[in-house]
């Protein structure tokens, strides 16, 4: 005989847990960014914890976050990003030496995630790999033969990245404000059948 739902179980929706950016759209619109800019680009919470996988990655940041120690001082320099209080995107040195660049995303005037560029360099200036090596636990040889394939933007292709990192970040903010605006639907939807119900 089959088993039935007991009929004293509680008839009250099962809450939806939201979601606050559809990540697989994300991912998406991600990946196609960071190749026609070539940069690194990843979506991160606002405490730096990453919510996409890094789009167009470098060597040179691979070998680093291959490494525990390489992946906690990545995460805590994202997470002073969200700490700028300025709005407009401004190019930044990360703890590598590389620059990054981000824009916050807001959903409903709450902060919800952070769109971050980076993995590129504006000029020449030597960077202290072998101090590096030692803090992250990468070889010093493959960490210098790594930095020079990092690809260098000139400032006609910064400027320009700034304004394409905005137009992204606000289309996450339109998504996720649909993605809301659908999940409130659907639990008045859920609400109302449970209402439906009968006793």
């Amino acid at each position: 005989m089959g088993h039935s739902a007991p009929i004293d179980a509680p008839r009250h929706a099962q809450p939806l847990t939201p979601v606050p950016l559809p990540l697989h759209c994300v991912q998406a619109i991600q990946d196609v960014f960071a190749d026609l800019a070539c940069v690194g680009a990843v979506t991160t919470t606002t405490d730096g914890e990453p919510m996409t996988r890094v789009s167009n990655g470098c060597r040179f940041c691979a070998l680093i976050q291959a490494t525990d120690a390489g992946r906690v001082a990545c995460r805590a320099s994202w997470r002073a990003l969200a700490t700028r209080s300025d709005r407009t995107p401004r190019i930044a040195t990360c703890h590598a030496g590389l620059k990054y660049i981000h824009a916050r995303i807001e959903v409903d005037g709450h902060p919800t995630a952070m769109l971050i560029a980076g993995q590129f360099r504006v000029d020449d200036t030597p960077l202290d790999t072998h101090r590096l090596a030692r803090m992250v636990g990468v070889d010093p040889g493959a960490l210098n033969e790594a930095l020079e394939e990092v690809t260098t933007l000139d400032e006609r292709m910064r400027t320009r990245l700034g304004i394409w990192l905005q137009k992204v970040a606000h289309t996450f903010e339109e998504i996720g404000r649909e993605r809301a605006a659908l999940i409130s639907r659907l639990r008045a939807i859920s609400d109302l059948a449970v209402l439906d119900r009968p006793d």
